[in-house]
């Protein structure tokens, strides 16, 4: 090869022409394949044994060059299809990142939405507890006790003249009275609560202040007992803390909102749950000794010496 190469040289500086300078070299290595070929065979001729063997390094250096060829094909489809991937990785990160900041956006919005909600209901039930501020609400009178519907009125105007001291019977004006608007229970069943609107919310008051003094009454071998008409969500509250309130009912406490002043630090207790209604309050709290525990509404203090406890409870009912 080197001397074709010499030759070929040699003949570009002698000034040949294109074609036949290609001519001189296929014919240069032809005459080179040529004498290998004619070489193996006298190698062969020589020696069996040797000729068989570089035929079997011919065949092999074939395969591996044929192998190395596959190699290379499948490594450039490989490399094609890495290529692919990593295009649609990139495409499924742009739209990762762009739902999660859409995701973020409506996390927002939905916290937004569920703020205004809750003071929605707030306003609801505050306007709802003024629509009902002048109603009252009879609990234990017997289905048909009162005769006619149209009779609604003056039965109730009488239940409360008969059977409570009110001062000024004159103001007792009732504008609207019907049971509650449920399907009639059937016979034997707890009977239907009367609601009667007052024209006079002072005369409304008195009546249910009297009614809770006495703690209900009787009246035609029924239990009569009176209350507020509480919005639905206040009753929802009330039925949670109604253990609560049987529980303190059992040590003569008046359930309320309990806020506790310790070490310049306030705990208010509000729902039942950090109630539980396990209460008991000493008469005398300023007067607490060493070492002395005091649980109030299921949490425990140990009192330091010289240290002083502040029990403040409000309600709307009994202000103390």
């Amino acid at each position: 090869i080197n001397t074709g190469k010499n030759h070929c040289s040699s003949n570009c500086e002698k000034g040949l022409k294109p074609a036949l300078l290609i001519d001189k070299i296929n014919e240069t290595k032809s005459r080179e394949e040529t004498d290998a070929r004619c070489h193996t065979a006298n190698l062969a001729s020589d020696d069996p044994s040797e000729g068989e063997h570089l035929m079997n390094l011919t065949m092999i250096l074939r395969e591996i060059c044929n192998f190395r060829q596959d190699v290379k094909e499948q490594l450039e489809d490989t490399k094609g299809e890495i290529s692919k991937t990593d295009t649609r990785l990139d495409e499924v990160g742009a739209r990762i990142l762009e739902n999660e900041e859409r995701l973020q956006k409506t996390e927002e919005a939905i916290s937004k939405l569920l703020n205004m909600h809750k003071q929605t209901q707030l306003r609801l039930t505050n306007q709802e507890r003024c629509l009902r501020r002048e109603n009252v609400r009879i609990y234990g009178v017997l289905e048909g006790a009162e005769g006619e519907p149209k009779a609604m009125i003056q039965f109730v105007e009488k239940l409360p003249r008969e059977n409570l001291d009110t001062d000024n019977e004159k103001n007792m004006v009732i504008e609207r009275a019907h049971r509650a608007l449920i399907p009639k229970p059937p016979p034997g069943a707890q009977p239907r609560s009367i609601l009667m609107k007052f024209l006079n919310y002072r005369m409304k008051e008195e009546v249910v202040r009297q009614a809770w003094q006495k703690k209900g009454y009787t009246w035609d071998n029924c239990k009569i007992s009176i209350d507020r008409d509480y919005a639905l969500r206040i009753l929802a509250r009330r039925r949670d803390c109604m253990e609560v309130r049987n529980g303190l009912k059992d040590k003569n406490l008046y359930p309320a909102h309990l806020s506790i002043l310790y070490e310049d630090e306030t705990k208010i207790y509000e729902t039942a749950k950090d109630s539980d209604g396990e209460a008991s309050m000493n008469s005398n709290q300023e007067s607490l000794n060493l070492q002395r525990k005091v649980e109030l509404f299921g949490l425990q203090f140990q009192v330091k010496p010289y240290t002083r406890l502040i029990v403040i409870i409000t309600s709307e009912q009994t202000p103390s």
